[in-house]
């Protein structure tokens, strides 16, 4: 699948450090699209104290979907300082799919993260 290869050869350049690929992250964030909602996922596994920074610029797309995956990606990455950033959406009421088998409705952008704060700080249900 080209889109994992693409994002296999962009996390073999971040192995050199967040810099070497920040062009392609800002070409992204510019652009939008699948590729910006799809990035956030691939920055939550570059190791590097720049990463929480890098996505939390995702949280001020337009797109819910952009927003969304990159709420995600932050609740995985589980960095305490990003809490600010998710904390600034919650009442966010813009609508947005997740996958998620308990609940199939759409979410709202605010509720994601709260649920993201819950997994960062540990105050889950």
């Amino acid at each position: 699948d080209v889109r994992l290869l693409s994002g296999d050869a962009l996390l073999h350049l971040a192995e050199n450090g967040l810099s070497a690929i920040l062009p392609a992250v800002e070409d992204l964030l510019a652009a939008g699209g699948l590729g910006a909602e799809e990035m956030p996922y691939l920055l939550a596994d570059v190791e590097d104290p720049e990463t929480p920074g890098v996505l939390a610029r995702f949280l001020t797309q337009e797109d819910g979907d952009i927003v969304a995956s990159a709420i995600e990606a932050i609740a995985e990455y589980g960095d305490a300082a990003s809490v600010p950033a998710l904390e600034a959406l919650k009442g966010d009421k813009r609508l947005v799919s997740v996958d998620d088998d308990s609940d199939p409705s759409d979410w709202t952008i605010g509720r994601l993260a709260e649920e993201a704060i819950d997994m960062i700080t540990g105050d889950g249900h």
